[in-house]
């Protein structure tokens, strides 16, 4: 038995601009849109969304928009629910660290940094591991590295760590 239950969504202008910035961004149309995502909704409907025709949608209407967009479902029913169209990682971020005052492209910067920040630990943990210097699983509560920004971190003789 199929569901029919569908969860309805107001369509309000911020959704409409929202739809609307994210399509002259990838210079799409909404026939763009509507076969991007794979024909599951029309560029009608769409239009009927932009122009505020329609008063509310589907979760599922929605989630095809935001395929045809090549944006998470998340963003787009987070505009939909009037919480903005900031994506919902930058605003848990900003919650997190006291940083509203953080612009978006300024967290992908920030978020771009942690990305390289987190891989080179990866490298840095590898390399222990392969000198046998830092435990798989650092769960004992011993120090195995003290990382200072800017100092590179070497193992010591004695199989401990030293910053150099």
């Amino acid at each position: 038995m199929q569901n029919n239950y569908y969860v309805l969504m107001e369509v309000n202008s911020e959704l409409a601009d929202f739809i609307r910035a994210k399509m002259k961004e990838k210079n799409l149309s909404t026939y763009d849109v509507a076969r991007k995502s794979g024909n599951r909704i029309s560029a009608t409907a769409i239009s009927k969304i932009l122009s505020g025709d329609v008063a509310a949608s589907s979760v599922k209407t929605l989630s095809h928009i935001a395929a045809g967009l090549g944006i998470r479902d998340q963003d787009i029913f987070q505009v939909a629910a009037g919480k903005g169209d900031r994506p919902l990682h930058f605003q848990i971020y900003a919650e997190r660290f006291d940083a509203e005052d953080i612009s978006d492209s300024e967290w992908q910067f920030i978020e771009t940094n942690i990305n390289d920040y987190v891989e080179k630990f990866r490298l840095f943990k590898q390399e222990m591991r392969e000198r046998h210097t830092m435990p798989a699983e650092p769960l004992t509560g011993r120090v195995v590295a003290r990382i200072e920004p800017g100092k590179q971190t070497e193992p010591m003789k004695s199989g401990k760590l030293k910053n150099g």
